[in-house]
Formats: structure tokens, C-alpha cells, sequence
């Protein structure tokens, strides 16, 4: 899998398996990693950029910015039961 300088969309990067992913990707040199979050302000790597996304809402993806870009991976994290309940 090749890496090097790809544009990636990653869900939930904010914590666990999805935060080391993205980092392993800026690592191997991913030239852009999007980190598709409800709220920006949990993203705190400054090589991640923030989009406002909420995958459970209805046109949502329609309005982000990220929908208009072309990535050559796209990584989506599936919620625990505990969290997706809340």
C-alpha cells in the first residue's frame, strides 16, 4: 500500500485504533490526513485537519468540505456500543 504523499479521510481520530492510524499515516507520508470529527476542537494534532462531520446525521457529509475532495484512502471507525449509545 502506498502511502506517500495520498489525501486521506479518517473518522473519529480523536482517541484509540483511529488516532494511531492517523498518525501512522502522516508518518509514512500521507500529504493530507482529514480528521472527520463533531467537534473540531478535540482534534489537537496541528497535522490533522479538522472537518466538522457527523456521520449519524441525514445530509450531513452533503455539507463538509471533505465531500468535495478526492481521497486515495478512506478510514471510517465504527463506535463502541458503549459510546454509540450515548
Amino acid at each position: 500500500m502506498n502511502i506517500q504523499d495520498s489525501t486521506v479521510l479518517v473518522t473519529g481520530p480523536t482517541a484509540g485504533s483511529a488516532r494511531r492510524f492517523a498518525e501512522a499515516l502522516l508518518d509514512r507520508g500521507a500529504t493530507k490526513v482529514y480528521a472527520a470529527v463533531r467537534n473540531v476542537s478535540t482534534i489537537t494534532d496541528p497535522r490533522l485537519v479538522p472537518i466538522q462531520l457527523d456521520v449519524t446525521a441525514p445530509n450531513e457529509s452533503r455539507r463538509s468540505r471533505a465531500s468535495s475532495t478526492t481521497y486515495r484512502w478512506l478510514s471510517t471507525t465504527p463506535e463502541s456500543s458503549t459510546s454509540a449509545s450515548r
